[in-house]
């Protein structure tokens, strides 16, 4: 299974809408829709752009969010989150330290634009296109 940074799928919208193939099209390609999933704060950040008050841009980021499997963030996530702020990135922001505990909990890859956010995280394991 792999975990999708919100980078990923910003640049899948943004990328899309100018017939450009993304990454996540060829991470859909390779690896099959069914073993991508989010966490649930990626959902937050994304509705934080301002397109998504566009009801076409909208429907077009929940089209892809269907595809994935949203991965909830509750204690056990909150508390791996805490830890790798307090351990190993002191100033890693709520949403990164919420995206790498996902990934590290469930025991996933990350798959990210920003290799460099998360580099601190000595458990976290990244996904890399072949």
């Amino acid at each position: 299974m792999i975990i999708l940074d919100t980078s990923i799928l910003i640049d899948y919208i943004r990328q899309n809408n100018k017939g450009r193939k993304t990454l996540f099209d060829k991470v859909i390609q390779l690896e099959g829709s069914f073993s991508l999933g989010i966490s649930a704060v990626t959902v937050q950040e994304l509705y934080q752009g301002k397109s998504t008050r566009i009801r076409d841009k909208e429907e077009e980021m929940l089209d892809v969010l269907g595809l994935l499997r949203i991965y909830v963030y509750d204690e056990s996530v909150a508390a791996t989150a805490g830890k790798i702020v307090r351990d190993w990135s002191p100033n890693m922001g709520f949403a990164d330290a919420a995206i790498a505990a996902t990934a590290i909990n469930e025991e996933c890859s990350l798959f990210t634009l920003n290799t460099r956010d998360f580099s601190n995280v000595p458990s976290l394991k990244f996904y890399y296109l072949r």
